[in-house]
Formats: structure tokens, C-alpha cells, sequence
């Protein structure tokens, strides 16, 4: 593949060029500078001291190179004959090796959570480079799968501006269009998961602190802004997040705007939610819930919205009842505060 890419040449006489002044090559040419300078970074990263012997054992770091060979080429060809139709022709193909990269991005992702959670020197290795470029790994693992979305989106406006009596330009633009439209369908057929993963990667970013919420096979449910009731029975503002097996709340920090993590609460055969009586007014809905760790009322601003809550987290205590084979007889009650 590299000998194949070192091959290419821009064309000397471009039949459909597209000038300087074009908005679609102007754009594609200034977004390919910054997607590719985003992928240094990511290269960079890959390859310190301090973690080099942590990423070579994650797939996806083995895919990073030969990528961002192919946009350095596919750029240089871009530049020389500022001919996108051209451009597209010569490396649609080589786009496919994108493939490898997309189906190993999110067991990648797991993997580097859980050496944020166990090792200190990548750790602090990522922190450093985050602060140095001031924009999270996340952010630039993600780079390549958004990238090819773009091409797509690009593709389909030519296509759409280029007028039919342009025969052979069009039908080169359309073959180029299904090879990238190809590799977009592949995406969306392999993020299926990784969706979840990316669901509970922004709620993790929403709090304070390193917290890490990544775990084999939890899935987000739903997030409610609820009141809490406190030990002195006052009514404070918590938004809750519940998972498969974990219920969790966090309370607003109005300096930082992040949420402080309070007391993520596991789901087991012992958890229970109960309607409550005890409302202080019409517009209250309170759901009494209890766990091994602790007890808590919490107030839904209505009772469709405390039902749908209840029903989902009723859900989730089934299932991981019967996951864990939980026989009722002789158990149960609230756990005592």
C-alpha cells in the first residue's frame, strides 16, 4: 500500500478544475491542514516514552501511521492540481484502510480508560499532553471517523453543483462518492456500541475529578434533574443518571459548572424504589429509593415523570435479579439508613 501511494502523481492538466476561489476547495484544503495536524498530535502522543510501551498493545495506534500517510498524500495531490474530482479518483480506494481503524476505535477506548484508572505514568503522560494541546484524546481519537462523514457530505454537495453535461467528471465524482459512502456505512454498522460508549464518556465529562464510569456491558438509561431531600430535610437540585447497574447523582458546582460525584449507588438483588406518600405539595412527586450503601428520597416535577423513571429503574433491578439468580423468599425490606 505505501509503494502503491508513493505511485500517485498529480495530474499535470486537471480536465475539471475547480479554482482557487472555490468555497468546496478552500474549505476541503484548510479542514485537511487541521484534521491532519490533529492526527500528529495524536501520533505524537502514541509515540512518547511514557506510554509508547502502553499504546503499541492497543490495535488501533497500528492504524494511526498508514493514515495519516494517505491524508499527508492525499493533501499533497489536493494542493498540486486543486482538482477535487482528480483528487478523489487517484485515493477513494486507499480510503478503505480506514476500516481497521473504525473497528478497533472503541475497544480502544476501554482500554485507555481503564490505564487512566490503573496506571499513574499514563496518567500524568496524558494530562501533560492534553493541557500542551489543549484538547482531550477523545476528541482527537474520533478525528479519523468524522472525517470520512465530511468527505461524504462534501462529495454529495459537488455532485449535486456539477452539471450533468459533465458526464465523465460526474461518474468519476459518483464512484468516488460509493467507495466513501461504503466505508460511512461500515461506521455506522460498527459504532453501534461504541454510541454507548460515547454516551457515558460525555456524562464521565460532565463531573469533577477523575471520575471513570466506563464498565463492560453498562449501558446508559436516562438523566433526571430531581430535588433531593438532605439529612436536615431540606430540598437541594441533583441530576441523576441511571445505568444498567448503577444509579448515581451528582450536585451542580456553580464555580465550575461541573457535577460533584455523590454516592454512585450499586444494583443488586437488595435495591429498591417506592412510591411515597409523604408529598409536600401537588407539584411533588417523591420516589423513596433504597440500596446497601444508603437511602434517599428524591421529587419529580411530575408524576408521568416519576413513572417513567421508576419503570426503567424497576427494569434494571429485575434484570440484574435475575443476572445474579436473587431469590426473594426471606429477603428483602429497606436497608436501614
Amino acid at each position: 500500500m505505501k509503494v502503491m501511494l508513493e505511485l500517485l502523481t498529480p495530474q499535470e492538466t486537471p480536465r475539471h478544475v475547480i479554482t482557487e476561489t472555490s468555497h468546496e476547495i478552500s474549505e476541503l484544503i484548510r479542514t485537511e491542514k487541521t484534521y491532519i495536524k490533529g492526527l500528529e498530535s495524536l501520533q505524537h502522543f502514541a509515540t512518547d516514552k511514557a506510554v509508547a510501551d502502553f499504546t503499541r498493545r492497543i490495535p488501533l495506534f497500528t492504524y494511526l501511521q498508514p493514515i495519516l500517510g494517505l491524508n499527508k498524500k492525499f493533501l499533497d495531490i489536493l494542493l498540486s492540481s486543486r482538482d477535487v474530482c482528480y483528487t478523489f479518483k487517484q485515493m477513494a480506494q486507499f480510503f478503505k484502510m480506514y476500516k481497521n481503524y473504525i473497528q478497533n476505535h472503541d475497544s480502544a477506548l476501554k482500554a485507555l480508560e481503564k490505564l487512566k484508572k490503573e496506571k499513574r505514568a499514563f496518567r500524568k503522560a496524558l494530562i501533560r499532553h492534553e493541557s500542551l494541546i489543549k484538547n482531550s484524546l477523545h476528541s482527537l481519537l474520533i478525528l479519523p471517523i468524522q472525517r470520512i462523514c465530511r468527505y461524504k457530505l462534501l462529495l454529495e454537495s459537488i455532485i449535486a453543483s456539477t452539471p450533468p453535461l459533465e458526464f465523465t467528471t460526474r461518474e468519476d465524482l459518483i464512484a468516488s462518492f460509493r467507495l466513501i459512502k461504503e466505508i460511512t456505512r461500515h461506521i455506522n454498522h460498527s459504532m453501534g456500541e461504541g454510541d454507548e460508549v460515547k454516551k457515558i464518556l460525555a456524562i464521565q465529562s460532565l463531573f469533577a475529578g477523575n471520575v471513570t464510569l466506563l464498565a463492560p456491558h453498562r449501558r446508559f438509561i436516562m438523566q433526571k434533574t430531581v430535588k433531593k431531600t438532605t439529612s436536615h430535610g431540606d430540598l437541594v437540585s441533583r441530576e441523576l443518571f441511571l445505568f444498567t447497574d448503577m444509579l448515581m447523582y451528582g450536585a451542580r458546582n456553580n464555580f465550575s459548572r461541573k457535577l460533584s460525584l455523590r454516592h454512585p449507588l450499586k444494583i443488586n438483588g437488595l435495591f429498591r424504589a417506592e412510591d411515597d406518600v409523604r408529598a409536600s405539595g401537588p407539584g411533588d412527586h417523591p420516589l423513596y429509593i433504597a440500596s446497601q450503601a444508603r437511602n434517599m428520597m428524591v421529587h419529580f416535577q411530575s408524576k408521568a415523570e416519576k413513572d417513567e423513571f421508576k419503570t426503567a429503574l424497576d427494569e434494571c433491578i429485575a434484570n440484574m435479579r435475575q443476572k445474579i439468580g436473587y431469590n426473594n423468599y426471606g429477603r428483602g425490606g429497606m436497608v436501614s439508613k
